[in-house]
């Protein structure tokens, strides 16, 4: 429950370029649009998300230092979603 930042970006559906239009028609947030409350909860969320990701890599990269193989080592990440 962090106060979490709004986006600075208004991206009205009429500004919106067509292939983010599809998507909050198929989403139907067009008809309904996502309260303040829940652009806040998704924000989180993907901060979340983030945070977990950074923990993760920051073990990987401890444990391979621990091993000595730190400075031998290529990390490459790859993602399907920006995720």
């Amino acid at each position: 429950d962090e106060d979490i930042d709004m986006p600075r970006h208004d991206d009205s559906s009429d500004q919106a370029d067509p292939h983010s239009q599809r998507l909050r028609h198929v989403c139907e947030t067009d008809r309904t649009p996502p309260t303040a409350q829940q652009v806040r909860n998704a924000r989180r969320a993907y901060y979340g998300a983030i945070s977990y990701v950074d923990d993760q890599f920051g073990a990987i990269l401890e444990a391979l230092e621990q091993a000595g193989l730190a400075k031998d080592t290529i990390i490459v990440v790859t993602s399907d979603h920006g995720e």
